[in-house]
């Protein structure tokens, strides 16, 4: 048996280890309750999974900080989002990409001595003419769909690249979805 000398030894290094660790054992309980123990409701794992990566991303600073109204902000995909809209987006913010290219060469052809950001101005009074014919169609789309000629996607579809061209408009980055609450009071769709 260990002399009480020995066990006092001992029962000092564990106080010392303890102690020693106890902020960074604190630091990590605090983390896994904001992560683990976030709602006390029953979900499917599904949505506790993305539950807890959304709370991961917020306590390692990773989410998105957003200052555009229409864009979603939580974490989700899109569920109405398809892989025809993602090829319709792909292609709108290639033509806009294209157009911001060749009037800024344009620009900086005429002007070789002004300031490098004088396109701009006319690059968002483009962008907001288009976003004004995008709208204005977008405005008659449900009357469509109620008739039956226009199916309930091609009004998302149409939703997404006014999203597009008002996150361009702003010169933001936009979120995964759109926020149908905001956009239907800035819209009217």
């Amino acid at each position: 048996m260990p002399s009480r000398a020995t066990r006092e030894k001992k029962r000092q290094y564990q106080r010392d280890y303890y102690a020693r660790n106890k902020t960074a054992r604190r630091e990590y309980q605090i983390q896994y309750n904001r992560v683990r123990r976030a709602t006390r409701c029953k979900l499917s794992k599904k949505d506790l999974e993305t539950m807890r990566q959304r709370k991961r991303n917020e306590t390692d600073g990773t989410t998105r900080v957003f200052e555009n109204s229409i864009c979603r902000r939580s974490g989700e995909r899109d569920p109405e989002y398809t892989k025809e809209m993602a090829n319709d987006e792909k292609l709108l913010l290639d033509d806009l990409t294209q157009l911001r290219v060749h009037m800024s060469n344009e620009y900086l052809r005429e002007h070789r001595d002004a300031d490098d950001d004088g396109w701009i101005p006319t690059y968002t009074k483009q962008v907001e003419v288009q976003l004004q014919v995008e709208a204005c169609w977008g405005l008659r789309m449900p009357e469509l769909h109620r008739e039956g000629k226009v199916p309930k996607e091609d009004i998302h579809a149409l939703r997404r690249r006014v999203a597009i061209l008002h996150q361009e408009r702003g010169s933001i980055v936009c979120g995964y979805g759109v926020n149908k609450t905001e956009f239907r009071r800035l819209y009217g769709f």
